[in-house]
This record gives C-alpha cells, structure tokens and sequence, in this order.
C-alpha cells in the first residue's frame, strides 16, 4: 500500500496495521542495503530486526511521507558500518551468491569493491544498487553532498580502473545481484510482524489501559453530576 499522510498519522497514532504496512513498505530497502554492505546475509538479517524495531521509536518523530525512506536508508548505513568485518569472506558474499553469471572475474571484482574504504564501498553499492543521487548518498551516508560526490568519484575511478573495459559489465552484475536482495513479496508483511510483534503488543495494552482509565474516569464524573445535581436542587 502507497504511504500517503493518513497512512503515517495512523501509524504514528499506534495503529497496528498501519505501523506493519510502513515498516513493510521500507523492508525490502533495508534488507538489500543491510545485506549488501555487510556482505553477510546472516548479518544483515540481524540489522534488518534491529531497525525494524528502532523504527517504532522513531515512527512519532516522522512529519512527511518521505522522512520514513530517509530514516531507514540512514540508520541502516549506520547499523551496517557496526557490524561489517574487515576480513572477506567471497562465499559467502551477498553480492556474488547470487549473481547470474560464471564470470571468474566478477568475484575479483566485488573483492576490489569490498577493499574500497568504508564511505568509498557504500557511495558506489547505494549509487549502482539502491540508484542514489547525490543528495541521497549524503543523507543516507551522513555527510555532505559534496563529500557523497567525492566518495563516489574516487570509488567508481578506483573501480574503472580496475575493472578496464568490464568495468560496465560488473557493474551491472553488481546491480542486478543487489536487486534480488530484496525478500519475496509474500515473505514481507509475516516477517514485519514477527519482528515487531514483542514491540507492539506492550505498546497496544498500555494504550488500551489508559483509554479504559479516561472511560472509568468519564464514567465517574458523570455519574457523580447525576448523584449531584439533584441534590443542588434541594
């Protein structure tokens, strides 16, 4: 479901479903991202739970339908710059297993990409795989545009100079690799629920027991000015 403002106020409000549908609407973004700059699936996974619950503390903060987009590309950077390792592991690399090509040189590739520094690595993965502009890249990384452009610049030159004449070639692996990172439709709104479903329930009970105090409390007052009233008229 598009988000549109009704959608985020509810969601805002402590509406169950309408917190599953916006976090489910960010869910494929996060697990590509989480997976592709971690370059562990099984760590990736772990960041995808921990922003998924984040989100719920956030959620209150957000004020336009595009702060949840930003807000999740952002704290996934972040998340994903605690948990990646130095050392590489090719195997096992999001952006290799699945790719659809028997290149040998594609791995070497990634290698290359993965040997980048940190803001260099995640300028070029967001630019070619999640297709940031500038102006993404800074929000999503933390820095300035200009920083973004650098990074970006410096990586994709590194790269071509890597790659020669392939360079296009394995960057559109790259991208095509980093786009089946994103979980199976019908796999979404069940594992949204599953994550957040320890979060949600304290939160609904608390805001059912304090609807039902301003009830009882409403239900006094009222029944308080009836015993009263008449006794006035006295």
């Amino acid at each position: 479901m598009p988000l549109t403002p009704e959608l985020l106020a509810r969601a805002k409000d402590g509406r169950r479903q309408a917190v599953v549908a916006v976090v489910a609407e960010y869910y494929p973004c996060v697990h590509r991202v989480a997976s592709a700059l971690s370059g562990r699936e099984e760590t990736g996974r772990a960041i995808v739970g921990r922003i998924v619950r984040q989100s719920l503390k956030a959620m209150p903060r957000w004020a336009h339908t595009g702060d949840p987009q930003r807000w999740f590309i952002h704290h996934t950077v972040l998340a994903s710059r605690q948990k990646s390792r130095n050392e590489l592991d090719l195997a096992a690399d999001p952006l290799i297993r699945g790719v659809a090509t028997s290149s040998a040189y594609y791995p070497a590739f990634i290698r290359a990409v993965r040997a980048l520094p940190m803001q260099q690595r995640e300028a070029f993965i967001l630019h070619h795989g999640e297709r940031l502009d500038v102006r993404g890249l800074a929000i999503a990384m933390d820095c300035s545009q200009e920083a973004a452009a650098n990074h970006l610049r410096e990586a994709t030159a590194a790269l071509t100079a890597y790659g020669g004449d392939f360079f296009p070639t394995f960057t559109a692996h790259l991208t095509q690799t980093y786009m089946r990172l994103s979980p199976a439709d019908e796999l979404i709104v069940p594992a949204v629920r599953a994550s957040l479903r320890s979060r949600l329930w304290p939160r609904l009970l608390l805001k059912w027991t304090v609807t039902t105090f301003k009830l009882l409390v409403i239900g006094a007052v009222i029944f308080l000015g009836w015993k009263i009233v008449p006794m006035l008229k006295w």
